[in-house]
């Protein structure tokens, strides 16, 4: 055969290949490149838990993968609105993948599934993602410290934002047993104990209004709640001291029982710390339920790739929770150097800008690409 004809034979073939490959079907579901380029956003449920995928308009192939805070249910997405963390992101040309979670409260270990299941889905259906980034909100912040120390190597850093970094049985009982154990003691009678939350007790704007009005009508109790717990405003203590009612009858439910102890608390910082320790009801926690809470998760410090805590100056909620207690841990742990922690000169729980969310993301890939740790002190 003439070197022309087996030239002639080799384009034929090609030309063949060439059509075979455009006319043969993707695999099921996946998005053709077109779409990915003009962006595309899915909503949908895997396992029970809801979700939303949003790729921007010239995507970079960068993917972050976000979780919400504490909620009373799953959270549910709607693809015709708008989403504040795709808007944040978008600019930068990532993905943003969202679960709902398949369930409410301290929702820690269905959170850890959904994502799993979520990237999963994600990778089968627009590609392995050429980086992955996790971030999260308040209760999403310390899911994304847990998630730093128990899956190493599955995202190239971490950015949580106003988050309590620490034990969860720890910042519990600091954000939400104790102001309530005070609250029983300097105005009894309006919220059940902390420690039996009826089963049906749920958060309403008519009884955060009567806690509002009681917390007016004694000038001097009110003064020193809000001492106790960073709270500005009578209003926004109200609205805490329900939602902290609230989230404790929801653990109690979830592990079995009260899981704080407060028989050798010593509550300072009120005013009158001698007659509040005099006065205020102990209580024991059940062991078995104690143990429970304790296992949801308490941090190791230990980290392999860096992850950047970002607060609020002034936090209402989580505010009163040390924000020195995970650098330690990590010190401890030899990690130091892989955790570093901003902040932004705002009033508020979670009270970020998108473009100061963008910036300490900036921060944070800029460490991971230089080994540079962010200087400490306001997010750039």
């Amino acid at each position: 055969m003439s070197l022309y004809a087996v030239h002639v034979r080799r384009v034929a073939l090609a030309l063949i290949l060439s059509v075979s490959a455009s006319c043969w079907p993707r695999p099921p579901g996946v998005r053709s490149a077109a779409v990915l380029a003009a962006g595309t956003t899915e909503v949908g449920e895997l396992g029970g838990a809801p979700y939303r995928i949003d790729i921007p308009p010239g995507w970079n192939g960068g993917l972050v993968v976000f979780f919400h805070g504490y909620r009373g249910g799953p959270v549910r997405f709607d693809a015709r609105a708008p989403d504040e963390m795709a808007q944040t992101y978008a600019p930068l040309g990532y993905a943003v993948a969202q679960s709902g979670y398949s369930a409410g409260g301290y929702a820690v270990r269905e959170a850890v599934g959904d994502a799993a299941a979520l990237r999963a889905h994600f990778t089968t259906r627009f590609g392995q993602p050429k980086e992955t980034w996790i971030s999260g909100h308040s209760m999403g912040g310390s899911i994304t410290m847990m998630l730093m120390e128990t899956q190493p190597t599955t995202y190239d850093g971490g950015l949580s934002l106003c988050a309590p970094l620490g034990p969860m049985i720890g910042y519990t009982k600091t954000l939400a047993f104790d102001p309530l154990v005070l609250f029983e003691y300097l105005f009894p009678g309006h919220l059940p104990s902390p420690a039996h939350v009826p089963a049906d007790f749920m958060t309403t704007l008519e009884r955060t209004a009567k806690l509002e009005k009681a917390l007016d009508a004694n000038a001097k109790a009110s003064a020193a709640l809000r001492r106790f717990t960073n709270a500005e405003t009578n209003k926004a203590l109200a609205m805490n001291l329900d939602l902290f009612t609230y989230i404790l009858g929801e653990l109690a439910r979830r592990v079995g029982g009260n899981a704080f102890d407060n028989r050798d608390t010593i509550y300072t910082g009120t005013g009158d710390d001698g007659a509040i320790n005099a006065g205020v009801k102990r209580y024991r926690a059940d062991e078995r339920a104690r143990a429970l809470a304790i296992s949801i998760y308490t941090p190791t410090g230990r980290l392999v790739r860096p992850l950047l805590s970002v607060l609020d100056v002034s936090d209402p909620l989580v505010g009163l929770y040390p924000s020195d207690r995970y650098p330690e841990i990590a010190q401890i742990a030899g990690s130091g150097e892989l955790f570093a922690q901003q902040y932004v000169r705002e009033s508020g729980h979670c009270a970020f800008t998108p473009q100061q969310v963008r910036s300490a993301f900036e921060e944070l890939r800029r460490w991971r690409r230089t080994g540079e740790r962010p200087p400490p002190g306001a997010v750039p």
